[in-house]
């Protein structure tokens, strides 16, 4: 995962500032993702054995609105995330964690 985010990873709205230490990566599936976050958004758009990588990130990083808000940063976090499909390694989902947590 480090070499991987050494060859610069887009965090989509996320910039980031210098560079980020990798804090928590987990392989699981899109089923235990939703059971972690307590939420069913991503098996209800994908499939729930969809083999995945959380990569948590630790760092400083500008979370940026949707487009017409301005350049201003909505908001800064020490936190963020990608999840990447673990079958091909496309990224699919970058962000800031709310609530999944593994130990």
């Amino acid at each position: 995962m480090r070499d991987y985010l050494s060859r610069g990873v887009s965090l989509g709205k996320i910039r980031v500032l210098g560079q980020p230490t990798i804090t928590q990566v987990v392989f699981t599936t899109i089923r235990e993702l939703d059971r972690a976050c307590g939420e069913g958004y991503f098996e209800a758009n994908y499939p729930a054995d969809l083999p995945i990588c959380y990569v948590e990130l630790s760092g400083t990083f500008r979370v940026f609105g949707p487009p017409g808000l301005g350049s201003a940063p909505a908001a800064s976090t020490s936190t963020a995330f990608i999840l990447i499909d673990a079958r091909t390694g496309n990224v699919f989902v970058t962000g800031t964690p709310s609530r999944a947590r593994w130990t």
